[in-house]
């Protein structure tokens, strides 16, 4: 009974002040006479042992209590990135990675107007002979709330910081979303318990196309979990840890090159816009025809962020003046404001006045 009660006492203090108020009330019984009119018909031993039944009946209810057990098998073998990191990287390098299909892409809307949160991949491929590139839809809330669904098909850019990398020339699938709880071990993947079913797993399965990558754990509010919509046979694909800030945005549909060279800024807004996928996505080629002289952007390292977070800016015009406000309705949140110029051809970036 020693460690019932050295567990006990554990839970719920030390009883035995508690078991001694008992035992004395069972010696005054014993001492007593029996009432003529109340003639006691239970057993004195059963009372001397209430107090450790008590505990006995305590103990054995909450063994299996996350209390006093776990769930948890301890420590396990940790997985080591490294070597699939080096040869994800050779794949990525002889161009052996990917195999693009684009036309999967068939299925996808033809979009002939752009939406305030869509933008023109900067990648074109032919279709039945025809130049398209994909239209990407930036998403208004990511930051509060889940934005991406599995199976939706998306751009990234390329990062490395879950060690497995994504790249930027590459369409990745969202293969688990915030709140999932997903298993990789050995190649063998499961989202909240339960093997994937969907083409892009088939493929993998039959061309012997090898997922990389050692979890188990809850995504967080802002994390997914990718994999390579375009894999090559035979391959090592990397199942990537991604957060939101970190995904450009969703395929939505599909824009013939004939209409998207026909696409130009307009508003203060979208000449902004033009100006940070000049700098994110063309290395800043055409990016000074949106800045004033002699002027740079102040946040070099967070241009493709500032893109991707269109949905939490406002633009106000003030005659040639317009101001562009980031505000994410957090307490304490930072704030960002830059100021746009009018010119005779458009739109620029200047200092904050």
């Amino acid at each position: 009974m020693t460690n019932f009660k050295n567990k006990l006492d554990d839970m719920m203090g030390d009883t035995s002040a508690s078991e001694k108020r008992i035992q004395q009330q069972v010696r005054m019984k014993m001492t007593q006479p029996p009432s003529p009119s109340k003639k006691r018909m239970w057993h004195i031993p059963v009372l001397t042992s209430f107090a450790t039944a008590v505990a006995l009946l305590l103990i054995l209810t909450t063994m299996n209590s996350p209390l006093l057990s776990s769930s948890n098998d301890g420590r396990g073998v940790p997985y080591d990135p490294l070597d699939d990191l080096y040869d994800i990287m050779a794949l990525r390098g002889d161009d052996a990675l990917s195999t693009k299909n684009y036309t999967l892409f068939e299925s996808l809307p033809t979009i002939q107007t752009l939406e305030p949160l869509q933008y023109i991949d900067n990648e074109a491929f032919m279709l039945q002979g025809e130049s398209f590139s994909t239209v990407i839809e930036r998403k208004a809330r990511m930051y509060d709330e889940p934005v991406y669904e599995q199976r939706d098909i998306v751009r990234t850019q390329t990062y490395t910081g879950s060690h497995l990398p994504v790249y930027n020339e590459d369409y990745y699938e969202v293969i688990a979303v915030p709140g999932d709880r997903i298993y990789l071990r050995d190649g063998q993947l499961t989202v909240n318990g339960e093997k994937i079913s969907s083409r892009l797993l088939k493929q993998y399965a039959d061309n012997d196309i090898h997922i990389a990558g050692g979890y188990e754990q809850v995504l967080n509010a802002r994390e997914y979990l990718l994999l390579n919509h375009f894999p090559a046979d035979n391959s090592l694909q990397g199942a990537t840890i991604i957060p939101v800030h970190k995904i450009y945005g969703e395929v939505v549909g599909i824009m013939p090159q004939t209409v998207a060279a026909e696409v130009q800024p307009t508003s203060a807004q979208q000449y902004f816009d033009a100006l940070l996928y000049a700098l994110e996505f063309n290395d800043g080629d055409g990016a000074a025809a949106f800045l004033q002289q002699g002027y740079t952007f102040p946040y070099a390292s967070r241009t493709g962020e500032f893109f991707l977070e269109a949905g939490y800016r406002t633009v106000r015009e003030e005659g040639d003046k317009a101001i562009i406000h980031y505000d994410f309705g957090r307490e304490q949140g930072t704030t960002y404001t830059f100021m746009m110029y009018k010119t005779s051809d458009g739109w620029q970036l200047g200092p904050n006045s």
